[in-house]
């Protein structure tokens, strides 16, 4: 039995006692003299304090009570399905639940009452930046390289039909300025991402290496119709900009179209075209720019009108060059007539019309030009030589009278230097 001692007073210590403690020392302990020993002998291990949250105001006015406690109740936002034994309470609403094993999640229980829940603040003495809701996710470990099936979501979202006319929504997000003068920016998502590791992205799409801000994935057994949509509920509401791009370093934009393999398993390559653009009927004359380049002044550069017309403003020409940037020989053909126009890359200036064999028929450079091969030459004048003349009929002479398939020969010089072939 436990003895009450006092210093240098009884009662009087029993051998039986003493061997009792000597026992339970030595034996059952161990020898153990410290605590830590003690503990290690009985194969006890602390860990960190255990917290118990007690039944809320909110789950007693639902009559639900919490079978494991070392789980925080549910607020508004978030819950934990192991407080009520796995299960969602049938009398729980508005509540987003996940279990501890992070592989099954279920929002309310399936009867869920849409509910105006705010957060408000904004006061002169509020902090700098305020959130109604946070979630956050450190990967710190684990997974395999280029395996998609590893992955870590900070918070996650679905939406099923599964029958009804019910359209749904997996993410809803409402950015309202509903003040009269605006006095800073207002964003309905922002993707913020951060590079920090030690290299940039490779240009290449590899598995491994994609830092993106938005990622819009397609699967399903057939194609839905568009991975981004912007539309407007009213005239006054259409969108200033529809797209706006800037800050980047390789491309604005990259459109690739899939080859026989991609996704893994594609028999057919995309054969549809990159961009497709269609004009407002008020572009019926044609005169309707749908596409528009300017320079770093914003000055027009270059514009297509909704008739096809190209429009290259301030003489600005086209330049043809090939992977290295060097000038090659622009070539249009024209099948139905067999007309071929090709500009030499050697200068301004410098061109040839060709047949369907691409033999020469006229060319022309800074000199002048020239017929079927011949070397572009300037504008004859009457300086230029005398052909060699032969008379073979001594009787009917050729004078200035005499016609050829009804033309004189002034005719036929006069004719020519009307075309400017003779100065």
């Amino acid at each position: 039995m436990p003895q009450n001692f006092v210093d240098k007073v009884g009662p009087v210590v029993s051998a039986a006692w003493l061997n009792g403690v000597d026992g339970t020392c030595n034996v059952a302990l161990g020898g153990a003299q410290t605590v830590a020993q003690a503990q290690s002998v009985l194969g006890i291990v602390l860990g960190p304090p255990v917290f118990f949250y007690p039944q809320t105001l909110a789950e007693s006015a639902a009559g639900v009570t919490p079978t494991n406690t070392t789980y925080a109740s549910p607020g508004i936002e978030s819950g934990n399905l192991l407080r009520y034994g796995g299960t969602a309470p049938a009398t729980m609403h508005d509540v987003v639940f996940f279990d501890a094993s992070q592989t099954q999640g279920l929002i309310g229980n399936g009867v869920l009452v849409a509910t105006n829940l705010w957060f408000s603040n904004g006061t002169a003495s509020s902090r700098p930046a305020e959130f109604a809701n946070a979630f956050e996710y450190n990967a710190t470990g684990g997974g395999t390289l280029n395996d998609p099936s590893h992955f870590g979501v900070a918070l996650y979202s679905a939406a099923h039909i599964t029958g009804g006319s019910r359209g749904v929504w997996a993410f809803n997000c409402v950015a309202n300025v509903d003040v009269a003068t605006r006095q800073n920016a207002c964003y309905a998502i922002e993707a913020d991402v951060n590079n920090n590791s030690s290299s940039d992205c490779n240009i290449g799409i590899v598995v491994s290496d994609q830092i993106v801000g938005v990622l819009a994935s397609s699967g399903g057994t057939h194609k839905p119709l568009a991975a981004f949509k912007s539309f407007a509920t009213a005239e006054t509401a259409r969108w200033q900009i529809g797209s706006y791009i800037s800050n980047w370093s390789s491309f604005g934009i990259q459109i690739v179209q899939d080859p026989v393999g991609v996704p893994l398993g594609a028999l057919t390559p995309v054969t549809g075209p990159c961009i497709v653009m269609q004009g407002s009927s008020a572009g019926a004359a044609g005169l309707n720019p749908i596409l528009r380049i300017l320079d770093s002044t914003a000055a027009l550069r270059l514009q297509i009108l909704q008739n096809g017309q190209l429009q290259l403003p301030n003489n600005l020409g086209l330049d043809f060059l090939d992977s290295t940037g060097t000038p090659q020989t622009a070539l249009f053909v024209s099948p139905a007539n067999n007309t071929y126009l090709a500009c030499s890359p050697t200068g301004p200036g410098n061109g040839y019309l060709t047949d369907q064999s691409l033999g020469v028929k006229f060319a022309w450079n800074s000199t002048g030009l020239a017929y079927y091969g011949k070397a572009p030459i300037a504008q004859p004048t009457t300086g230029v030589g005398s052909a060699a003349f032969a008379q073979v009929d001594l009787v009917n002479v050729v004078s200035a009278e005499s016609t050829f398939d009804g033309y004189t020969l002034s005719q036929v010089v006069r004719a020519f230097r009307n075309l400017g072939l003779l100065a």
